[in-house]
This record gives structure tokens, sequence and C-alpha cells, in this order.
């Protein structure tokens, strides 16, 4: 007869199994908003990298900024007063996670933010703007961390550990 020894912390995985639904649902939740917010910060910090593949703002577009009231307006392509980065967000829905500037958010102009972000990502010929790529990138390192770095399975582990202590 073989005799066989429980090794680990099987409490905890009692726990966990015996209040599986509720709190598996709430865990993929938090882990699905914490992927979100991943994505945004990303998406930030692509934005404020300005990267050296992003062709320079013409100096016709430096000088309106230059120009322009208030005098406040930044230099930097895709920052002009900080209202697209401000608008970035995030959500979980249908298990799919969205990542980008809130579809509502304006300029004071009322120009939505969600157009500009659009024209810079795609680019304009008839505007005489060059792609200025952010999200799509973005989207292929996410997925890189997603399926190389098993970035979802780390963070919901670390969120059981967090809720269990296992």
């Amino acid at each position: 007869m073989i005799k066989a020894t429980k090794t680990g912390n099987w409490g905890g995985v009692t726990n966990i199994i015996s209040n599986s639904t509720g709190d598996m649902n709430q865990l993929i939740n938090i882990t699905a908003k914490q992927i979100g917010l991943k994505t945004e910060s990303l998406i930030v910090k692509r934005i404020k990298s300005q990267p050296s593949i992003w062709q320079p703002l013409s100096e016709k577009y430096l000088a309106r900024k230059r120009n322009a009231k208030p005098t406040s307006y930044s230099n930097l392509t895709l920052i002009k007063t900080g209202t697209m980065i401000g608008s970035i967000t995030s959500s979980y829905q249908n298990m799919k996670i969205y990542a980008g500037v809130k579809k509502t958010a304006t300029y004071a102009d009322g120009e939505r933010v969600a157009n500009i972000a659009a024209v810079h990502e795609y680019g304009s010929k008839a505007r005489n703007i060059p792609a200025r790529q952010v999200y799509r990138p973005v989207a292929a390192q996410m997925k890189r961390l997603i399926t190389r770095d098993d970035l979802i399975g780390l963070i919901f582990k670390k969120n059981i550990k967090r809720k269990y202590g296992i």
C-alpha cells in the first residue's frame, strides 16, 4: 500500500475552490483592469518618449503653437495641452480589454481627441500629417507581454496570492 501525504497550502486551495465562482470572477475583473492600466501606462510612455521614427512637427505648425494663446503649449508631438494624455483610459467589457482615448473627450475647441489620435495613428495625406503610431505598437507590445511573458497569468497569480495568501 502506498501512503501519500499532502504538501503545500491545502487549506488555501480548499478555500479557493469553495469560493471559486464569485471570487474567480472578481479576480478576473481585477486582473483585466490591471492589464488595462498597464496598457494605459505604455500608451502614455510612448507618447512622452517621442520615438525617433516619428517625423518632426512641421515648422509651420510649430510656429502656430509658439504664437498661440495661451503660450503654454508644448512643442512635442501629440502633446499640445495634455488633453490627449489626460483622456487615455481603459475598460473591460465582455471578456475584452479596451485601451485608448475616451470617445467623448474633446479639446477646448470642440475637436474630438479620438479624431486627432486616429489622424496621427494613420496619417493624413490630405492634411500633410505623417503617421505617428502609438496604439498599434503598444498593442503589439502588450501581445508579446501576454503571450511570451504570460503577463495575465503572472498578474492573476499575484492577485490570488494577495487574496488567499498562497
